[in-house]
Parts: C-alpha cells; sequence; structure tokens
C-alpha cells in the first residue's frame, strides 16, 4: 500500500500488523516511511523509537534516521550528532571509521558547511576499501559539493580517478561521464559512445536490479540546461520513476530534468516528493536542490507564495555556506526579484 502511494491504506495495514505482533519491527519501519513521506517528522522519531527497542541487527540505520528526522525538526548540529554517535558503536571496524565521517560529511554539508564536509569526505575515502559501493557514494558526494561551489574541473578530476582506477565507480557511471563532458575532459561523441557502453552493460543478464539506477544516472544526474534535458526525458522510464516505490533522491532527479526540460507542471510532483521527507542524509545536496527547482517550477506556475516558501528554504541551510553557495545566490536573487520579503 505504501509503495501504491496509498498512505492511508498502509497505516492501516500497519495496525493490523501491530495488533497481532506488538514487537514486530518491519510494520513500524513501514509506519515510519509512510509518516517521512507526509512529512510528519516527528511521528518518525517515535516510530524508530519503537522500532529501535525491537531491533538490534539494524541499529546503525535506525539512529541516522533519527538524525534526520531530529534535523528535520529543526533541532541543533549537537542534537543531530547524538543518535549519529549512537549508531556508530553498532559497527564493526573498519566500517565505523568512515562510516562515521561520511555521516558528519552530510550533515555539514546540509548546513552549507561545505569546506568540512569535503575535509571529512576526503577522510572517508582514505579508510574505505576502493571496491565498496559506500566508495563510489562518497566520490558522488564531493562532486556534488565541487559542483555546488563552482568547482567544476575538482569535480571532473575527481570523477576522472574514480573511473580510471576504482572498480567501485567503473559499474554504472554515466553521471561521472558527464561532469567529464561539462568541464571539457571529453567530447560528446565520446560521452554518447561510453554512456552506450555503460548502458549496454546494465542490461546485461544478472544485471536487471541495475537498471533503474543506471538509466536514472545516466539521463538525469547533473544534467545541465534545456538541449540535455528534452534529450534526456524520452530516454526515462517515467511510469517507474514517478511512484512510491522509489527513493527521494530518485524524485530530485527527476524533477530536475523535468524543470530544465521545460516541463514545470510535470516537475512539481516529483520535487514535492523529494523535498517533503524526513531522510535526506543519503543526498543532502541533492535535497536542497530540489528546493530551488521546485521554486522555479512553482515560479513559472505562477503560485509566486510557493515559489518564495520555497527559495526561503534553500537561503535558510545555504544562505551563509563556506565556500558560497551558487544556488543559495540564485534563490536571493530569484526572492529579491519576486519581492518575497526579508532575507538572512
Amino acid at each position: 500500500m505504501r509503495h501504491l502511494g496509498s498512505y492511508n491504506g498502509a497505516e492501516a495495514a500497519v495496525d493490523q500488523c501491530l495488533a497481532i505482533s506488538p514487537q514486530a519491527a518491519s510494520c513500524y519501519e513501514v509506519l515510519s516511511e509512510v509518516h517521512s513521506a507526509l512529512g510528519r517528522c516527528a511521528d518518525v522519531e517515535q516510530d524508530l523509537q519503537l522500532m529501535r527497542g525491537t531491533t538490534g541487527a539494524r541499529g546503525h540505520m535506525i539512529q541516522r534516521k533519527l538524525a534526520s528526522s531530529s534535523y528535520a525538526q529543526g533541532r541543533s548540529h549537537d542534537a543531530v550528532m547524538v543518535p549519529l554517535r549512537r549508531g556508530w558503536i553498532s559497527l564493526p571496524d573498519p566500517e565505523r571509521r568512515y562510516a562515521s565521517l561520511l555521516d558528519e560529511a552530510q550533515v555539514n554539508a546540509l548546513a552549507g558547511n561545505f569546506s568540512q564536509a569535503e575535509v571529512l569526505l576526503r577522510n572517508a575515502r582514505m579508510k574505505m576499501s576502493v571496491e565498496t559501493r559506500a566508495h563510489a557514494a562518497v566520490v558522488r558526494a564531493l562532486i556534488d559539493i565541487y559542483l555546488e561551489t563552482d568547482r567544476e574541473i575538482e569535480a571532473a578530476r575527481i570523477a576522472q580517478t574514480c573511473l580510471d582506477d576504482y572498480s567501485a565507480c567503473a559499474s554504472g557511471s554515466p553521471d561521472l561521464l558527464r561532469v567529464l563532458l561539462h568541464a571539457g575532459f571529453i567530447s560528446r561523441a565520446t560521452f554518447r559512445e561510453k554512456q552506450a557502453e555503460h548502458l549496454s552493460l546494465s542490461s546485461a543478464p544478472g544485471a536487471a536490479e541495475q537498471t533503474l539506477s543506471v538509466l536514472l544516472r545516466a539521463h538525469a544526474r547533473w544534467i545541465e540546461g534545456f538541449d540535455e534535458a528534452a534529450e534526456a526525458v524520452p530516454a526515462l522510464p517515467i511510469a517507474a520513476l514517478m511512484g512510491d516505490q522509489v527513493d527521494r533522491d530518485v524524485h530530485a532527479d527527476l524533477g530536475a530534468v523535468y524543470y530544465l526540460a521545460g516541463m514545470p507542471r510535470h516537475a512539481i510532483p516529483a520535487l514535492h516528493k523529494a523535498v517533503t521527507t524526513c531522510d535526506m542524509l543519503d543526498s543532502p545536496v541533492r535535497y536542497v536542490r530540489s528546493f530551488w527547482f521546485l521554486g522555479q517550477a512553482l515560479e513559472q506556475t505562477r503560485d509566486i507564495p510557493g515559489a518564495c516558501q520555497a527559495y526561503a528554504s534553500v537561503i535558510e541551510r545555504w544562505g551563509n555556506a563556506s565556500p558560497p553557495s551558487s544556488t543559495a545566490e540564485q534563490a536571493r536573487g530569484r526572492s529579491k526579484a519576486l519581492g518575497c520579503g526579508p532575507l538572512e
């Protein structure tokens, strides 16, 4: 029911589950996902506290979600870090060493402390196996920060290093190729050739579970401008991406592409899903940037109060970012142009 977008139905099913088995951790988890999709972050926190009492095997995951829900309720950096530190204790070495750095980096990125986030991410790379998915995730988190702070060449360099030297980045990496293209490291012809190779590999037998994520990275991640977006939209499996079966970062990428392709009314539902969440630590930069794209889409559909609110959400998080956030500067400019009111 949750995957079908029927939140009332999902809550009713959870009630039935808990009536039969009050200790069913998985049902508390589903309930927390429903409440997160509705933006009810205090309820998410309560669900996770109940779930935490029934299972120890997923302690780090639960504590990470508790930290996210704490952030979403406007608590301080120190308060957000408390559940994260509890979660690290449950992890074995060496996972604890890099997971702690990655988690803290994501919290800093949410607040616009990009310099500190970059240091933490670089340290995390030194402490993890180059074969792990987490290594590729750290590289992409660094690229997000570089692009957000107008360091396109640095983003391309780390993408190139990852593609050349690490197997964790070599699979499912059309988005890294796009970073190289934008920085002028490869030609468009080379980009198209290598992109086709990656898409071909993702559709090979045994790779079905990776196909959707690779398609999304190939046709939605780090798209720039109308021409790229208009070319990408027809290649995306929209029906599979618009529902509740996928993560919020998928909606963030999809909404951005729709907006850039000149389809604001299609972009708005996806972007609303991207920002209406209590779990944003996995993709903090895409989460905040989704408010920027949402504001532009709402502005184009003449919802000026909604646009002002979306721009204010960017400025609140990144208005004093270090290094400065290009998105926050643009949001501040649009807010001023629309007469949205005083800005921090």
